[in-house]
């Protein structure tokens, strides 16, 4: 007997040495030796949890990742509800970019066990990661109710609010996070990424110039404009005049346009333009517009506009539907004009490729029915017309950046256009 049991005890304490060699190992990152150690331990103890979980995380660390899977996947056939095992996997999933797998591990791990803080703040890494912010907030606001002390909870909440643009929120965050001990250097990075342009330079000032080729033998037509902009925490204020030539005539308007946040997720636009002696201008237009976002980056749209010509009237109503989709913003609008005898209604989509908060490309097209000054006096016809346009914006400091456009525009039975613009921004 005495043989035996020295065997066993001398099997303990070798285990033993290789589990100290694995942990000591894991914390010096040196994940090859640690592997090793496993190894050698599985090798003494097949069937050891605390092997197979520790390989597993061993080889997550590592580019062999799938090997991680594949062990977590072996101990889940022994230990099908494990909690620990599910995160792990889950995880490994979500740094493979295999969002799907990931989310239910994690899903089964917070329906399980729903006070388990850290698989929550897996989710909401899931979700961040997979495009999905407003699900990262939900999952990062179930972490904090849980862990309300921890200030990496704060911190990765305020990655899913800066996504959202929800940049007071943000803020509000992050002194949290401050106040619960963060690491300065954390905190500043993530604050330098919200101090945008918009924030620390709230004013913006514009000049453009834009040029239109007219078929028909018509005379081109040119404008030349400025604006200047004042951003508050709230929303922002412009004020805009412009000079167009059109028809050999010339008409000169000024335009006072407010963006105001209003409640969650939703925001208003007002803008009321007049050219009191306009020759093709309508004398007043005014645009009403309120969006409001839901789910997961949507955007819902309502708008109404006046336009005022001597002798006709023109209202139009439209509504939009709008998506983030990563660093795209895709939109399709739909515009009804209502007559005595008929119902305009005409159709646009654009699509913005967002390179960072101020630099973009933007595709866009329309087609449909609509009310239209085919000349001066003015003549409103109701035609048939089709646009492509196509613009960008280029900040090649904080503070000046260049912005450059393409449009084609057709009315059937009249002309058609090609144009192109150039403005300048600065900031302050």
């Amino acid at each position: 007997m005495i043989p035996f049991f020295f065997v066993i005890y001398f099997t303990i304490q070798q285990s033993h040495s290789y589990l100290d060699m694995a942990k000591a190992a894991m914390e010096q990152q040196d994940y090859p030796t640690a592997i090793q150690a496993y190894q050698k331990w599985l090798e003494e103890d097949p069937t050891s949890y605390d092997a197979q979980y520790g390989l597993a995380r061993a080889y997550s660390f590592t580019e062999n990742r799938k090997k991680a899977i594949e062990i977590y996947t072996n101990i889940l056939h022994d230990h099908l509800n494990d909690p620990d095992v599910h995160l792990a996997r889950g995880r490994v999933y979500a740094w493979e970019k295999q969002f799907e797998p990931a989310e239910a591990d994690l899903s089964f791990v917070t329906n399980t066990f729903p006070d388990y803080a850290e698989a929550w703040a897996a989710l909401g890494d899931v979700y961040l990661w997979s495009d999905r912010p407003e699900s990262a907030i939900d999952a990062y606001s179930r972490w904090i109710a849980l862990e309300p002390n921890n200030a990496s909870a704060y911190l990765a909440r305020t990655k899913a609010y800066r996504v959202t643009k929800q940049f007071d929120l943000a803020r509000n965050d992050l002194n949290l996070a401050r106040e619960k001990g963060a690491n300065r250097d954390e905190l500043d990075a993530l604050l330098a990424t919200l101090d945008s342009p918009q924030k620390t330079m709230p004013w913006e000032a514009s000049v453009f110039y834009r040029y239109h080729a007219i078929s028909a033998g018509k005379a081109d037509w040119h404008t030349y404009g400025a604006s200047v902009r004042r951003q508050f925490s709230k929303g922002s204020i412009g004020l805009e005049g412009y000079q167009t030539h059109r028809f050999s005539k010339i008409d000169e308007a000024a335009a006072i346009d407010g963006y105001l946040d209003l409640w969650q997720k939703a925001y208003g636009n007002l803008r009321l333009q007049v050219a009191p002696d306009a020759d093709f201008l309508p004398r007043t237009d005014t645009l009403l517009e309120l969006f409001q976002g839901f789910g997961e980056g949507w955007e819902l749209s309502g708008n109404y506009r006046h336009m005022d010509f001597p002798g006709n009237n023109i209202d139009i109503y439209g509504f939009s539907l709008g998506k983030f989709i990563g660093d795209w913003y895709l939109r399709g609008r739909t515009y009804f004009t209502p007559e005595s005898d008929d119902t305009l209604i005409s159709y646009a989509f654009s699509a913005r490729h967002y390179f960072n908060e101020d630099d973009f490309v933007e595709v866009g097209g329309g087609v449909g029915k609509e009310a239209v000054t085919i000349d001066a006096g003015p003549i409103i016809e109701d035609r048939q017309t089709k646009s492509v346009s196509i613009r960008g914006q280029k900040f090649f400091r904080a503070n000046l950046g260049l912005t450059l456009s393409y449009d084609f525009f057709e009315i059937d039975r009249a002309w058609s256009s090609h144009g192109v613009s150039i403005g300048v921004i600065t900031r302050w």
